[in-house]
């Protein structure tokens, strides 16, 4: 019975850094998906649209992309992080969510989450900035989600019907009727 439940234990423990390190592979190629690399691995082919890429070409990326890539890699390597580009399928939450902002964020190595927003509404952004396009809100009872790094003064927080960028700290325990993580 004790094995049984450490075994469970370990199990239980694994999926969420299993979901982490499923979410920090999509977003680092996402990426280079959005500069135009192509992908050959059967599961960067599933998870990918090659048909916009540039075959042979030299792939760069911004400076804040390059730092998000690099805080991601150094997540994944602290986690173990380790996923089987063999397979076709790859669970990852809120990815379309994730595809239509213009700034990709660094995927955090631990979550928490606002449970019922009660305060006024929050504007979402595309990208990091003031001047940055507003798509969408955080508006009373959403939950919200922190699984993101902070960057540049800015957070990115996911909902359920949203993703995006807003000002660091906009969003506190205060503002919220339970807080989780």
């Amino acid at each position: 019975m004790i094995r049984a439940g450490l075994a469970l234990c370990a199990l239980l423990a694994a999926g969420p850094v299993s979901a982490n390190c499923a979410e920090m592979w999509f977003v680092r190629n996402l990426i280079f998906d959005n500069a135009g690399m192509c992908f050959f691995s059967p599961l960067g082919v599933a998870m990918f649209d090659n048909s916009d890429c540039t075959p042979d070409a030299k792939i760069e990326i911004g400076a804040i992309d390059e730092e998000i890539v690099a805080t991601i890699k150094a997540n994944e390597a602290d986690l173990g992080c380790s996923v089987d580009t063999d397979q076709t399928e790859l669970p990852v939450p809120h990815a379309d969510l994730l595809r239509a902002v213009d700034q990709l964020p660094a995927v955090a190595k631990e979550e928490s989450a606002c449970l019922s927003f009660n305060a006024p509404t929050v504007p979402v952004r595309s990208s990091l900035g003031i001047g940055a396009a507003v798509i969408s809100s955080v508006t009373a009872g959403d939950t919200v989600y922190f699984r993101y790094e902070p960057f540049g003064g800015w957070e990115f927080v996911v909902t359920e019907r949203t993703a995006g960028w807003i000002p660091l700290g906009t969003i506190t325990p205060e503002s919220c009727l339970d807080w989780a993580g």
